[in-house]
């Protein structure tokens, strides 16, 4: 094998995996937190109330009063705004230690969009969450959580984030066929992979 065949087959040997490798992690999904919002510093009514009784909060405190003397009344809402189209992630932070699944309806600038669930945990200091999609445009838009008539509420709100999940390519765009120069020998060499 001359030095010609040698160097082309190391060349190609070894950018070809790397080359693959750029091209994976330019499809690679990333998660961007675009809103955090501790419960107990939204706008809340009808009931819902600032509480710290319970270990293990983050912030200040968390928000109760979703009770079934509320029932129909309470509601906690704030506003976020959204880059771009797509499909983004609303995680709730809360807690549920009434024996049994609860729930809350979720309101995006006044459209109902969902009833959500609020798995039980083992007491009102375990502090689980609860994640849940939705299709948003682009710009500000207001969630809602109310406490509706067909809810079964009786959960305690601790924070609130919307983040998304979407595909972008990395700062470096590579080619499926690129082109590799080596310069060897006092010739120039070109592979291309």
């Amino acid at each position: 094998m001359n030095v010609k065949r040698l160097l082309l087959s190391l060349t190609q040997a070894l950018l070809i995996p790397a080359i693959a490798g750029l091209n994976a992690l330019s499809n690679q999904a990333y998660a961007q937190t675009l809103s955090q919002q501790e419960a107990e510093n939204a706008n809340y009514t009808g009931g819902a109330a600032f509480e710290s009784e319970h270990t293990g909060f983050s912030g200040s405190g968390y928000l109760g009063g979703f009770t079934d003397s509320n029932k129909g009344n309470a509601v906690v809402n704030f506003a976020f705004n959204v880059p771009q189209a797509g499909v983004y992630s609303l995680d709730t932070r809360y807690a549920n230690a009434t024996g049994s699944s609860k729930s809350l309806s979720l309101y995006v600038d006044n459209q109902y969009i969902q009833q959500l669930n609020f798995g039980n945990g083992s007491n009102w200091g375990d502090w689980l969450n609860q994640a849940n999609t939705m299709n948003l445009s682009a710009g500000d838009h207001m969630i809602n959580l109310r406490f509706d008539n067909q809810d079964s509420g009786n959960v305690n709100l601790d924070s609130f984030t919307i983040s998304s999940s979407q595909t972008t390519p990395l700062n470096t765009r590579v080619n499926r066929q690129s082109t590799a120069r080596i310069r060897a020998g006092g010739a120039d060499w070109r592979c291309s992979c």
